[in-house]
């Protein structure tokens, strides 16, 4: 699979920028890009606000530290408390009180929750990272290209790449539902499951 690396050449070699060997700062283009795939990664793996199979925690806890604080984590992108979702923001990195307007809490006290993380690119599932890749690069070379035609191009590419993780994301919701005990032992009373395989696909 892509590298970071990798990802950043196929941006810059969009506007006819050589390969690099290694994440050079230096480069003229090479922090737009980082900060086009940063972007583009954390907006991916959000998807609206639902996650995706590979990223979904159903359940996450957040807990003060000794002083009374509780960090969010930079890689957490969304979480929803389980009681007063609307009760909570996060200024300067720190979950913030919005009822009480504090951001100090009772030393080792929990939040538990629903939570979205961003994995690093290079840690996604194949086809997120395909997705990602295509999204990168388009909006990369939108940025620096005048060229209609191979932008279109790359449009196209992630769209078609985009349905294969939607379609994922519905073969993994569905093999994940179904192996949840409850959840068969009802539709096998309801809609005679056992007449089908075990999973639908």
């Amino acid at each position: 699979m892509a590298t970071t690396l990798d990802i950043v050449n196929d941006m810059i070699g969009t506007i006819g920028q050589l390969p690099l060997n290694e994440l050079d700062a230096r480069h003229p283009y090479v922090p737009t890009a980082l900060r086009v795939l940063f972007n583009v990664n954390r907006e991916v793996q959000a998807n609206m606000g639902r996650g995706w199979w590979f990223n979904r925690l159903t359940s996450f806890t957040l807990r003060a530290d000794e002083e009374g604080f509780i960090a969010f984590p930079a890689d957490l992108i969304i979480f929803r408390p389980f009681k007063y979702p609307d009760r909570y923001g996060v200024i300067g990195g720190k979950l913030h009180d919005n009822v009480n307007d504090t951001n100090v809490f009772t030393p080792g006290q929990e939040i538990k929750g629903s939570a979205v993380r961003c994995l690093d690119v290079e840690d996604t599932p194949v086809l997120a990272h395909g997705y990602i890749t295509y999204e990168a690069v388009k909006k990369f070379t939108r940025n620096y290209d005048g060229d209609m035609a191979k932008i279109a191009d790359l449009k196209q590419e992630a769209n078609n790449s985009l349905l294969q993780l939607r379609t994922q994301e519905i073969r993994e919701a569905r093999a994940n539902t179904q192996r949840n005990p409850q959840v068969r032992s009802v539709l096998v009373d309801n809609v005679g499951l056992t007449r089908y395989p075990p999973f639908f696909y």
